[in-house]
């Protein structure tokens, strides 16, 4: 997110705030509490298990990370410093655990002296979305090497939700081919770990990927993948109707 779009969207949820006080509509949620849960729900489906750890990079109003503490995980969350008031005052209501934390481009994440059994990024912004910055292949590995040594349990997994390139709203295409990631080099990369998982934002099968820690070493080590299949069946959580 660039400097510009930051400005405008502190601006937007500080004044919803203003307007609408700590309720859910100062938060402008469409889905609500159900689109969380089914986001949940395909998760445990990737491989959440019960009493799990979780960490939740971007966690923003801290949501996914309330179903996933409520349904008895035990979650870390980690959002940018300085926010729009409303992303506090949503994760003090949500009772979220939440480490504030700038991620830049090759610069180790946050240390919290544990590791986690499954790290999630839902509409990932933290890559240079949409800038001159985007991050290459080799901003991706120095990311994903530092989760693997220093985020992820021995059986973990991440599960990454990309938002889709554009230029002023407009899909970055290639040789007439739609690049969701923005780059060739970027696609096959991920490639062989893009999966589609019900309900989410956008979702098809090229913005989510999921990456066990066995992948993340392979990935980037290699650039010969095995590609991967999952099996989702969306079951019901504890987190009401």
């Amino acid at each position: 997110m660039n400097k510009t779009d930051k400005k405008d969207c502190i601006e937007r949820y500080s004044n919803r705030l203003i307007k609408y006080g700590k309720t859910t509509k100062s938060l402008g949620w469409s889905g609500g509490k159900n689109s969380q849960k089914l986001r949940f729900e395909s998760i445990c489906d990737i491989g959440l298990k019960e009493n799990q750890t979780l960490l939740d990079i971007g966690c923003g109003f801290g949501l996914f990370s309330h179903v996933a503490q409520f349904n008895g995980h035990k979650v870390d969350s980690i959002d940018i410093p300085n926010a729009s008031p409303i992303l506090k005052e949503a994760s003090k209501l949500l009772k979220i655990k939440k480490h504030e934390f700038t991620i830049k481009k090759k610069v180790p994440l946050l240390k919290l002296n544990k590791k986690f059994d499954v790290v999630t990024a839902f509409q990932i912004y933290f890559n240079g979305h949409c800038s001159k910055e985007l991050w290459d292949v080799d901003d991706w590995k120095y990311f994903l090497l530092d989760i693997h040594d220093n985020i992820l349990d021995d059986d973990g997994s991440i599960v990454l939700v990309f938002n889709m390139e554009h230029k002023k709203k407009i899909p970055i295409k290639i040789d007439g081919e739609i690049l969701p990631l923005g780059s060739k080099e970027l696609e096959e990369f991920f490639n062989p770990f893009f999966i589609a998982i019900p309900g989410m934002h956008r979702s098809n099968n090229k913005v989510s990927a999921v990456l066990t820690k066995n992948n993340i070493k392979m990935a980037c080590q290699s650039q010969v993948f095995k590609k991967q299949s999952y099996s989702i069946d969306i079951k019901a959580s504890k987190y009401g109707a």
